[in-house]
């Protein structure tokens, strides 16, 4: 629904110029996030960086769903920001989830997680159109901040819950790039 939020957003430019423009913004912001908090979760309680990434999107949800009209690229520089928030909260939260699984059973649990973000990527979107259908397209970041909101609740109540994992245990960020890259070549053929 992102594009439809951001059509109804266009003013000057073309519907179609804005969706780009806006979507661009957001994958550019989630692109640059992904490094930092990356790391930065390599250095502390993964736990803390997903709440920061959580509280993080939460905030600039809200400013997208009341404060996009703010300043003439405010659209673009909140959804840019939100970006950089939400979009590493999978993928520190699969560093959290290996720090805390036995090696042999990395696949089980990443199968398992992707089972739920698979269902919730259904349910999701279902939702957010029955709400956006009954109270307007503004309402999709409120969602959205009201999503991330339970999930900085949830991740507040497990710091008091469990212990961080052992530094020991964690996968630094680099060995998981390292780790994901390529192993067989890539050839051309020339016609």
């Amino acid at each position: 629904l992102g594009p439809v939020f951001a059509a109804g957003r266009a003013g000057a430019l073309t519907a179609a110029d804005m969706v780009a423009f806006f979507l661009s913004a957001v994958v550019i912001g989630g692109a640059a996030g992904q490094w930092p908090l990356g790391r930065l979760s390599d250095q502390t309680d993964r736990r803390r960086i997903l709440m920061l990434s959580a509280f993080g999107a939460a905030v600039f949800g809200v400013a997208l769903a009341l404060g996009s009209e703010l300043f003439g690229s405010a659209v673009f520089v909140f959804g840019a920001l939100f970006g950089v928030f939400a979009f590493p909260i999978y993928a520190v939260s699969v560093a959290h989830l290996n720090d805390n699984v036995e090696p042999t059973d990395y696949v089980e649990a990443a199968s398992g997680m992707l089972l739920i973000f698979g269902i919730a990527a259904i349910v999701g979107p279902v939702l957010v159109s029955i709400v956006a259908a009954n109270a307007g397209i503004e309402s999709l970041f409120l969602y959205t901040a009201a999503i991330h909101g339970l999930l900085f609740g949830y991740l507040w109540l497990r710091l008091f819950r469990r212990a961080a994992s052992p530094e020991a245990d964690q996968v630094a960020f680099t060995e998981s790039i390292v780790a994901a890259q390529t192993v067989s070549t890539v050839e051309t053929i020339a016609e």
